[in-house]
């Protein structure tokens, strides 16, 4: 059973890793407005439907759960995202783009994402953070690993043969890696190693309905929405700042930015080990407590124009942000129970819309300014605020 259990995990990670390539939406903006003549608004819009529809297919998980199996819900997302991924070699119009690979596409890895991390954890109950940690993992190092083959396909054979790889390779991976996404039986939990201290995963199952009545339901989802939304802000305006603010070169800046994105994929398994030691409350006391002083360092960093600074402090920050992705699944699950998990979780996902106006918001106020300064100012508050939400956090476990 102990080998079977790691066979699932590695299944998932690869599941997760190849799925997560549809983020790497920078690679393709280039090749498309150069084809199309379309514009940096219209290609952008692709990437922000992309992940309503991701919010979307989190939910339509949560809803199909109840009537179909995980491994089938899988199947559908295959289909969905090897056609998203087809029909997009097709597109002649922005509109086209947003039904493939926006609506398609997006939906489809929704789905899957919250089917995967709805059964695989259950196999973990010892170290549901650490695992849930090495799947998000995967999701996130994609654009690191599999960005550098897509663009070479991309400069070898266009576009187009890029998006036909793509949608060979995931929908078989996914198919086939469907038939072990499943929830472990009552005989296969029994036989599973057990937590090494009596925890529950909540005092008892919430429905949907229910978890939004509750006061920790939204300290903790306005928590994750400052949380993620700050690293989003990172993230999208950390190059620029040292770029622009702090007379850095392109490459210095592009070094940074991939930095981050490491430091983001290792700290998803680092804080999936805190989370299992110190529990919910601490865990989320010290990574806003950690996302308040580096941020001040940035700030620093801007207003001295400090950009080694700005680079250590940023990937301090991304570290402690895949923390956050990486807690979300558990902690639902510890406050409201597994029973329902899979909606209740898909609920939760909806920070992502909210988090996402963020990045928009310190444009505007960089673009009004003439420079970061205020808006790496507001992020800072941001920041300190969250220390109070999970302050008043009850201690679950």
């Amino acid at each position: 059973m102990a080998r079977r259990r790691y066979l699932i995990l590695a299944n998932s990670f690869v599941i997760l890793l190849v799925m997560g390539i549809s983020y790497a939406w920078s690679i393709f903006v280039g090749p498309l407005e150069a084809d199309f003549g379309w514009n940096r608004a219209q290609t952008s819009m692709a990437f922000t439907l992309n992940l309503i529809a991701f919010s979307g297919g989190t939910i339509l998980t949560g809803i199909l759960s109840k009537r179909i199996s995980f491994t089938r819900i899988i199947q559908i997302g295959a289909v969905m995202l090897g056609a998203g991924f087809l029909l997009t070699t097709l597109i002649q119009t922005p509109w086209q783009l947003y039904l493939t690979y926006s609506l398609l596409c997006g939906g489809a890895v929704g789905m899957c994402y919250n089917a995967i991390v709805s059964t695989v954890p259950l196999w973990f109950l010892d170290n549901q953070g650490v695992a849930t940690g090495t799947l998000i993992m995967g999701y996130a190092f994609s654009s690191s690993i599999l960005g550098p083959v897509c663009h070479a396909i991309i400069t070898a054979q266009g576009w187009r043969a890029a998006f036909v790889v793509l949608a060979v390779v995931n929908m078989v991976i996914l198919f086939a890696g469907s038939f072990l996404v499943k929830v472990p039986t009552g005989e296969q939990l029994t036989a599973l190693p057990q937590p090494a201290k009596a925890a529950r995963l909540g005092k008892r199952d919430f429905t949907a309905g229910q978890m939004i009545k509750t006061r920790s339901f939204y300290l903790y989802f306005f928590y994750v929405i400052i949380l993620a939304g700050v690293g989003q802000v990172i993230i999208n305006h950390l190059g620029p700042a040292i770029s622009q603010d702090m007379g850095q070169s392109a490459a210095f800046a592009a070094g940074v930015v991939s930095a981050i994105s490491i430091c983001n994929g290792v700290g998803r398994v680092f804080w999936g080990i805190v989370f299992d030691k110190i529990g919910t409350k601490k865990t989320l006391l010290v990574m806003s407590a950690i996302y308040t002083l580096v941020l001040g360092l940035v700030y620093l960093a801007v207003v001295m124009k400090a950009a080694m600074l700005a680079a250590v402090a940023g990937c301090m920050l991304l570290f402690t942000y895949g923390g956050n992705a990486t807690t979300i699944p558990t902690i639902t699950r510890k406050l409201f129970g597994e029973k329902h998990f899979s909606m209740n979780y898909s609920v939760i996902s909806l920070t992502n819309l909210l988090a996402a106006l963020m990045p928009s918001i310190a444009g505007m106020m960089q673009t009004s300014q003439g420079n970061y300064t205020m808006a790496f100012l507001s992020i800072v508050i941001c920041s300190a605020l969250s220390i109070g939400l999970a302050a008043m956090m009850k201690k679950e476990d």
